[in-house]
């Protein structure tokens, strides 16, 4: 086995199923570990078997202090088993306890296990803190953006409607221009209208005068000649 080791602070190691073992955790010490997948070295009584991690049940690649978990599954029948391992790449191994499935949670004994489970329970709710106050900070931020959003359109409203009262304005005085343009064409219609009936009138009484005066012209004619043929 390789001689380099890292501390890694136990939380969980259980079946999570019967085929699969899930465990959970944070690293002290880390170094830089390689990309290979981790493996879950388990030494029975029929010799030693390999667990890869299950893909969608890994938490990321291990981070120090950063809680970890994975899930590993049996290849073949699950058997009972003294010692386990947690190899990442070529370099870290983790040795880990006897799962107990009676239990979720378990300690390591480098440190008190009160202590441990108390340190364990304040990073968890620290981390909770964390995520509801992302989650408040993330609420804020789209409350503001949500009322700078309806501001501005309160103000586009503001600034359309008064364009829009600026233009009934507008068209209303050109109606009242409109119609008094309209009331003066009728005016001067009306007085078309009677200039023409006047004209008619004028020119009736022309033609009648035309008419007297031709008569009167026919009259005298006729006097005339009978003056003449008389003398």
């Amino acid at each position: 086995m390789p001689s380099d080791r890292a501390i890694f602070e136990l939380e969980r190691f259980a079946w999570g199923a019967p085929d699969r073992l899930e465990l959970s955790g944070r690293f002290i010490g880390l170094p830089d570990v390689s990309a290979d997948a981790p493996v879950l070295v388990i030494v029975g009584d029929d010799g030693v078997h390999r667990l890869p991690a299950v893909p969608d049940s890994l938490a990321g690649p291990p981070e120090e202090g950063r809680r970890w978990r994975a899930a590993f599954a049996w290849q073949d029948v699950p058997v009972a088993f003294d010692v386990a391992e947690l190899q990442l790449g070529s370099d870290i191994v983790v040795e880990l306890p006897q799962p107990d499935p009676r239990r979720t949670r378990f300690r390591r004994g480098v440190r008190d296990a009160g202590a441990q489970q108390l340190g364990a329970e304040l990073r968890e709710a620290r981390e909770m803190i964390e995520a509801k106050d992302a989650a408040i900070k993330a609420l804020r931020r789209q409350l503001e953006e949500a009322v700078a959003t309806q501001t501005e359109a309160e103000s586009e409203a503001r600034a359309e409607i008064a364009a829009l009262r600026k233009r009934v304005a507008v068209l209303e005085r050109a109606g009242k221009k409109a119609d008094q343009r309209r009331a003066e064409l009728e005016g001067a219609r009306r007085e078309a209208d009677g200039a023409r009936a006047q004209l008619a009138e004028t020119r009736t009484a022309v033609e009648e005068a035309r008419s007297d005066a031709e008569r009167l012209l026919g009259r005298l004619s006729t006097f005339c000649d009978e003056t003449d043929d008389g003398g």
